[in-house]
């Protein structure tokens, strides 16, 4: 279908970094940019149309069709645009120029939104095509501008997209092979912790099509980053922004070629007597939307006001969707995701799972003498840090020591060193259960001005982040308590609580209406979880050092729904994630398949995730318990007693991870497979692999291991299966017992 169309590109392109305006086949003007890997065909005379992108070394078509610029707006409640509710799809092109240096060349695009004759004339898009030498990648980011004129426009939606042809209905055709593709999410195909779960690992095309009745695109679901995953390589379209919340979006939709030529794609926007008529099928990707909430701001363009959405970039690879999240990894390493030098993890103890709690359970606060008896038990154990779960403060998310209960907090702080050779960490709980003990300004107000009240047999209230008395006082306390030795923080009960609709949130309630806190009312996602981050800089300022896991602060820890990069990277930024929940029953969640899910942020992230498990529903093969080590780069324990059976041998698979930890916590995670992991250390040469069995019946397994993902370790010292030779590399064969790790160690003594 595009052979013509490329061998016309390539005779005129060149591959120096270069924009040139050039008349197409059509006979319209267009803009050509290319470089090296890319060439961008943008239509350049009646409209603004980025509408053919070819990366030259896989001969891959990426979009052919016109560019999708669809905004929406209705009637000013104010000052501005009071007409009837319009609705633009093209963009009348205004002017453009161009930057190149050696990273690469930078086209910057200006053009009015197309109202008509009847809807506004000042709202312009910018839109910015870069092609990166260093990256080999192109990139796009757009923005929402009021131009000129005192007046204010309300945006009630807005897509922006590349498309694809996938089927074209003239005569019946898939275009490319499309039928052959699939879409996956990253940096999560299926699973995201214990509540979301979008029952497919990924998406065929025929799964896109919308239904014939209400032409609703699907999927219905966000995503960080997207692979279009093709039978031997794929494209990576990924969202990126510090600035806000925002997600990738891509669907399908049905397009009509006579509507196009008018300047809508939109077969819903077709004459009825043409809509019965056949359309064609289109990958819609990249660009920006607002979906499932985000961007959390207000889509409001009051005089020379912009909006600027993220980045979207665009990448070919080789292979199978796991080299589409390998591709993932590189661009965020680029951009500071990784992990951070001489990062160390303490393995902990959660005394929660035998002392339980209080919001929890209605447990007893613990006494000292209980807390130090579980102390004891830990440093039994071999753990390193003793983690204290809700039931130290005065009452829950206070963040006060609770000192007349359990002594001065420096004191238990040497008394644990001391003693039980642990150092202590603490959970931090964000809402509280207090609400008369507290300044008013803290909490979070419903319409009528009322606190948000958390039920339960001990009532409390929720807080606003965004509120500057509630920044001081948690700042103050948490300051208080790292000036006592408190060495590992983890932040809980962040929630903001917004529509159940929305992808992995529950509770149903808007953000806080105090309009003495100085925020947006209701309050926005982007202030709430800004508030948050507040805090923990305002304390990683003082204590660089101390260790902070920061659990997603929108929707808490069973639902997370941020882009994991988001606001990670600063040296005053938090550590690590949270393990989604998987705490509880770690067995059960990975028989079931929910904490597989963990190797595929592996995969993706280099973002330490830290997890607690419950030892006691363990195995008599620790099962569980390496799962977690492999996956999460802090590990803690807890549940078990010195007189359970199975105590002998939990001790003694901790000792042994204490003795591999390193590949585990600092080395480069390798994913042969789902249930088949290395962990290199190119620092000492060293790697552990481990192969998962979680069938009932034993396995036989030879696993080929490419010799340039061992990083140096010293191949002479393989213990735990044996190792042949391979064209490539390594097979190491192995035997494993029904519900069981093998795990075999390369590099290491004795």
């Amino acid at each position: 279908m595009h052979e013509a169309k490329v061998r016309s590109l390539l005779a005129s392109s060149v591959t120096s970094q270069a924009v040139d305006v050039q008349t197409a086949a059509d006979g319209v003007e267009v803009l050509v940019l290319s470089d090296q890997n890319w060439i961008v065909e943008i239509e350049w005379e009646a409209r603004m149309n980025p509408r053919f992108i070819y990366h030259r070394s896989t001969r891959t078509v990426v979009a052919d069709y016109d560019y999708c610029y669809d905004v929406q707006i209705a009637a000013s409640d104010g000052p501005g645009y009071t007409g009837p509710a319009q609705r633009a799809q093209s963009v009348f092109p205004l002017q453009w120029q161009v930057d190149t240096d050696e990273t690469g060349t930078r086209v910057v695009l200006l053009g009015r939104v197309d109202f008509g004759d009847t809807g506004p004339t000042d709202i312009a898009v910018e839109h910015v095509l870069t092609l990166s030498t260093a990256e080999g990648t192109l990139s796009e980011k757009l923005s929402l501008l009021h131009q000129h004129g005192r007046d204010r426009h309300v945006v009630t939606a807005f897509r922006f997209a590349m498309r694809k042809m996938l089927f074209d209905r003239s005569d019946d055709t898939w275009i490319d092979g499309a039928d052959a593709l699939m879409l996956v999410a990253a940096p999560f195909r299926r699973r995201r912790g214990q509540r979301v779960d979008a029952g497919v690992d990924g998406y065929a095309v025929q799964d896109l099509i919308p239904s014939g009745f209400s032409h609703a695109p699907r999927p219905d679901r966000v995503a960080e980053a997207w692979l279009v995953q093709g039978p031997q390589s794929g494209t990576l379209v990924a969202k990126y922004s510090q600035q806000h919340i925002e997600f990738g979006v891509i669907d399908a939709e049905f397009v009509h070629a006579a509507a196009a030529a008018r300047g809508s794609s939109h077969l819903s926007n077709v004459p009825s007597e043409a809509s019965v008529s056949i359309g064609h099928l289109c990958l819609r990707f990249g660009g920006a939307a607002q979906r499932h909430g985000a961007p959390g701001f207000d889509l409001v363009l009051g005089p020379d006001a912009r909006l600027d959405f993220g980045e979207t970039l665009i990448a070919r690879y080789g292979g199978t969707w796991q080299e589409g999240y390998a591709a993932y990894k590189r661009m965020l390493r680029r951009r500071g995701h990784r992990l951070r030098p001489g990062y160390e993890s303490s393995l902990q103890w959660n005394e929660l799972y035998r002392l339980s709690w209080r919001v929890g359970t209605n447990a007893p606060l613990p006494s000292l003498e209980t807390v130090l008896a579980e102390a004891e038990i830990a440093s039994r154990s071999g753990a390193e840090t003793f983690y204290f779960d809700p039931g130290w403060d005065l009452y829950e998310g206070s963040t006060v020591w609770d000192e007349a209960r359990l002594g001065p907090l420096s004191q238990f702080v040497q008394t644990l060193d001391q003693e039980y050779g642990l150092k202590l960490g603490l959970h931090v709980m964000m809402h509280t259960k207090g609400l008369e003990e507290e300044h008013p300004d803290i909490y979070r107000r419903d319409r009528e001005g009322k606190i948000e009240i958390w039920a339960g047999p001990y009532s409390g209230g929720f807080v606003c982040p965004a509120s500057p008395s509630l920044q001081r006082l948690k700042t103050q306390r948490l300051l208080q308590l790292a000036a006592s030795g408190v060495s590992f923080f983890l932040f809980d009960f962040l929630d903001y609580r917004m529509p159940e609709e929305f992808q992995g949130v529950s509770r149903n309630t808007d953000g806080c209406w105090a309009p003495g806190h100085g925020h947006s009312l209701p309050c926005t996602l982007e202030e709430h979880i800004s508030g948050i981050l507040t805090i923990v800089q305002e304390v990683k300022k003082e204590y660089p050092g101390l260790v902070v896991e920061l659990h997603d602060r929108v929707a808490g820890g069973l639902g997370d729904y941020l882009p994991l990069y988001l606001d990670h990277g600063s040296p005053i930024s938090f550590d690590e994630h949270w393990g989604f929940e998987y705490m509880w029953d770690p067995y059960m969640d990975l028989l079931s398949g929910r904490a597989l899910s963990l190797y595929d942020y592996n995969l993706a992230y280099d973002i330490p995730l830290y997890l607690h498990i419950n030892n006691a529903h363990d195995s008599d093969t620790n099962l569980a318990f390496w799962w977690y080590a492999s996956t999460c780069r802090h590990l803690g324990v807890g549940g078990l007693s010195p007189d359970n059976l199975r105590w002998p041998g939990f001790v003694d698979a901790i000792a042994r991870y204490k003795k591999l930890r390193n590949p585990f916590v600092q080395g480069d995670f390798v994913g042969i497979d789902q249930l088949t992991h290395l962990h290199v250390s190119t620092e000492d040469s060293t790697a552990v692999l481990l192969a998962f069995n979680l069938s009932s019946r034993p396995e036989s397994r030879a696993i080929r291991v490419p010799l340039e993902v061992l990083g140096g370790a010293d191949l002479s010292k393989i213990s735990g299966g044996s190792a042949g030779s391979a064209p490539d590399g390594l097979v190491i064969e192995v035997e494993i017992e029904p519900l069981a790790p093998a795990i075999v160690t390369i590099g290491f003594d004795g």
